[in-house]
C-alpha cells in the first residue's frame, strides 16, 4: 500500500511527493522529486532514518522557492506517536538527521502533523496532541536551520473539548489556522480559525497595541543554505550604529559587511561568497543606541554549498 500523498512545488515548478509506504513491511515515509514536466528524477527514497519504525505514517512536506524542502510526519521510534522532522536540499541531499518536534515525552498521543513555510526560510509545523487528556492543536516554530524559535505552545484558545485535523499557512509574519473543533459539547463540529503572530503566538488583535519590539532582531538569512548571494535582514526599534559582521565556522572575520548609522526600521544587506569554501559561516550584528537600547549583539549560522 501507499496512501496519504503529500506535495509542495518551488519556484521553478519542479515538485516533490510524499507518501506513507510499507513495501518494506513496516510503514515508512517516501519521497519523489520531479521536474515542472513531471519528469522523475532518480527513483523514491526513504524520508526517515530510524533503525526500524513500524508505523511511520500522515507526512507532511512544505519547499521553499530554490527547493529545499522539509518533511513532518508521525513516528512510533520510541514506541509513542511523536511528531518527527526532516530537512533536505532540492537535490535530495539530508541537511541533518530527523529531530523529534514534539517537547512533552511519555503515551500522549501526537497525530495529523501538517508544516508551512515562508519566503525567509522560517517554518512551523502544527499537530493534534492529546497531552491534556483531549485532543488539542499545538504548534512549534524553527528558523531556516532547523533550530527551534521557542517552545510548543497551544493554538486554539478555547475550551477543552476536542480540537483536531488543523492546518497552517505561515506567510508574512503571520500563521493562518483552521481545524475542527466541538466547543460548547456539541455532538458535532464546527470549523474555526484564528491568526497569530509570529513574534509573540498570540491572535493578532490581542497583540494590536500592546506589543511593541523593545530591541533589534536580527533574522535568518535567506536563501539557506545558499550558493553565491544571500540576504540578511534586522528590525531596529530606534536609530542605532549598526555593524554587520560574517565570520567563519574558526571564529575569523571574513568580511564586515555594514558599519555606520542606520534609522529605525527593516533593513536589508545582501552578503556575496566570493572565493569562499563550502561550509558554515557565522553573521553578527552588533547595534549601539542611546535609547533604552544601549548595545546589543546576536549571531546566526549560514550555510553555504559548493
Amino acid at each position: 500500500f501507499q496512501m496519504n500523498p503529500d506535495i509542495a512545488v518551488d519556484a521553478e515548478g519542479d515538485f516533490t511527493i510524499t507518501w506513507e509506504d510499507n513495501r518494506n513491511g513496516p510503514w515508512e515515509i517516501y519521497l519523489q522529486q520531479y521536474l515542472s514536466d513531471g519528469t522523475p528524477l532518480e527513483g523514491n527514497f526513504k524520508v526517515e532514518d530510524a533503525i526500524y519504525c513500524d508505523w511511520a505514517k500522515e507526512p507532511s512536506i512544505c519547499m521553499n522557492e530554490p527547493g529545499n524542502f522539509t518533511v513532518v510526519w508521525r513516528d512510533n521510534r520510541n514506541d509513542y506517536f511523536d511528531i518527527y522532522c526532516r530537512q533536505f536540499l532540492n537535490n535530495g541531499t539530508p541537511v541533518a538527521n530527523s529531530f523529534q518536534v514534539n517537547s512533552d515525552s511519555g503515551t500522549s498521543y501526537h497525530s495529523h502533523p501538517r508544516i508551512s513555510i515562508q519566503d525567509d526560510g522560517r517554518f512551523i509545523v502544527t499537530w493534534t496532541d492529546e497531552q491534556n487528556g483531549t485532543n488539542d492543536i499545538y504548534a512549534q516554530r524553527y528558523w531556516s536551520d532547523g533550530l527551534p524559535y521557542s517552545d510548543n505552545f497551544l493554538i486554539p484558545n478555547t475550551e477543552v473539548m476536542d480540537q483536531s485535523y488543523q492546518d497552517v499557512i505561515l506567510k508574512n509574519n503571520l500563521i493562518y489556522n483552521t481545524w475542527h473543533d466541538n466547543k460548547s459539547g456539541q455532538t458535532g463540529y464546527d470549523i474555526w480559525a484564528n491568526v497569530l503572530d509570529w513574534d509573540v503566538g498570540v491572535g493578532v488583535d490581542e497583540n494590536l497595541g500592546k506589543e511593541t519590539a523593545t530591541k533589534p532582531l536580527l533574522h535568518q538569512n535567506y536563501p539557506n543554505p545558499f550558493s553565491e548571494s544571500t540576504n540578511i535582514k534586522f528590525d531596529l526599534p530606534e536609530p542605532a550604529k549598526v555593524k554587520i559582521e560574517v565570520f567563519n565556522h574558526l571564529g575569523q572575520k571574513i568580511e564586515t559587511m555594514l558599519d555606520k548609522p542606520m534609522p529605525d526600521g527593516s533593513h536589508k544587506v545582501e552578503f556575496t561568497a566570493v572565493n569562499l569554501p563550502g561550509g558554515v559561516y557565522l553573521f553578527k550584528i552588533t547595534a549601539n543606541s542611546s535609547g533604552e537600547v544601549s548595545e546589543f549583539q546576536q549571531m546566526k549560522k549560514m550555510i553555504l554549498l559548493q
